[in-house]
């Protein structure tokens, strides 16, 4: 369902909100042909070109004091063409691309809503987790996939870098779910958009939006870090990949968008989140291995999951417990684990029959 959209910022927050998305999401437009510019020349590396990016949009936004967002893009344009003279002596198909970015921001910037950018983003991220999760026969998956959403977008919280990604480690930094608590009684996704105003974030927004959803608003979240926060965002980043690399969400996606958390993102994901994501990658592989193929049991195994509902005499540390045992027993014995997903009828059962 469309979700509402909520700005708290003061009016200089907003300014530099719509003057980050402004620039994010011209450069995100040219991802694609950036990455093969860069790729036809060994003198600049696209990661590189990315860092250079992501520092000059920090750079300009942290200081502006530009009163609308066309004012702010000023600065910006101007940074961008010192960039293309510099990349016009080292490859000209990075310039000319450059030169793109700044006519997009250019047509742009007098009518430029941040609160747009980041309901296509929110969209995308909502339209991924529907499509993997209406796949599921679980009717109460397939129920909360109806419930309403509200999108709040707050000032960047003070913290130091160095604090910023140990919350980003843990999965808490940006992108936060409280259930029930939005307009209307709506779930509520609170953005707390970086302190830093980087583009590689930026360039992840879809694809942690579809794991919101799909880890925290359509599955039961349990608030278990293996499961919810490690397995979930495995499946948001596989699901993601496959979508952008395939365009079968959307022709506006790209490979590189794709690939951005993965680049990103996940090597400063740290502790239970990252055991379930390694898990989930582990379980999967095995299924997919020959000669009997069972990879379509790995979204059985996790619809039942993210559909379980406790009874009275279940653990409160369902669903940690299982995928502990899932992880006991790929240590054991993996070939058997296999044939044991492959044969359980519902994941309470397959507990049951897992070595502990």
């Amino acid at each position: 369902m469309h979700s509402d959209i909520v700005l708290r910022l003061s009016e200089p927050e907003h300014v530099k909100l719509g003057l980050y998305s402004l620039a994010s999401t011209q450069i995100i437009e040219q991802l694609d042909a950036l990455s093969t510019a860069c790729f036809r020349s060994s003198i600049l590396s696209y990661e590189s070109l990315i860092d250079l990016l992501d520092d000059s949009i920090q750079a300009i936004t942290a200081r502006t004091t530009a009163t609308t967002v066309s004012e702010a893009a000023d600065d910006f344009l101007a940074q961008l063409a010192v960039h293309v003279k510099v990349e016009g002596r080292r490859n000209a198909n990075v310039a000319e691309i450059l030169q793109h970015v700044m006519s997009g921001i250019e047509g742009e910037r007098k009518a430029w809503s941040a609160s747009n950018a980041l309901e296509k983003a929110e969209s995308i991220g909502r339209d991924l987790a529907q499509a993997w999760l209406g796949g599921s026969t679980e009717a109460l998956l397939r129920a909360r996939m109806e419930r309403s959403t509200s999108l709040q977008i707050e000032q960047p919280r003070l913290m130091t870098r160095s604090q910023a990604a140990m919350e980003q480690g843990h999965g808490a930094a940006h992108l936060v779910t409280q259930l029930g608590m939005g307009l209307g009684g709506s779930d509520l996704i609170i953005y707390r958009y970086s302190v830093d105003h980087s583009l590689k974030f930026f360039m992840t927004l879809p694809f942690q939006f579809a794991h919101e959803y799909s880890a925290h608003i359509y599955s039961l979240d349990y608030l278990s870090e293996h499961f919810n926060e490690g397995w979930m965002l495995y499946v948001a980043d596989r699901q993601f990949q496959e979508a952008c690399s395939q365009r079968t969400l959307r022709q506006d996606l790209c490979e590189c968008l794709g690939k951005a958390f993965q680049n990103w993102m996940l090597p400063a994901v740290t502790g239970y989140p990252k055991r379930g994501y390694e898990l989930a990658e582990r379980v999967e592989n095995l299924l997919r291995t020959p000669p009997d193929n069972l990879v379509p049991r790995f979204a059985w195994l996790t619809f039942e999951v993210a559909g379980f509902e406790r009874r009275t005499s279940d653990s409160n540390a369902w669903p940690t417990i299982l995928l502990n045992a899932l992880n006991h027993a790929y240590t054991i014995d993996r070939w058997r684990l296999k044939a044991l997903i492959g044969s359980a009828g519902s994941a309470r059962e397959l507990l049951s029959m897992l070595p502990h």
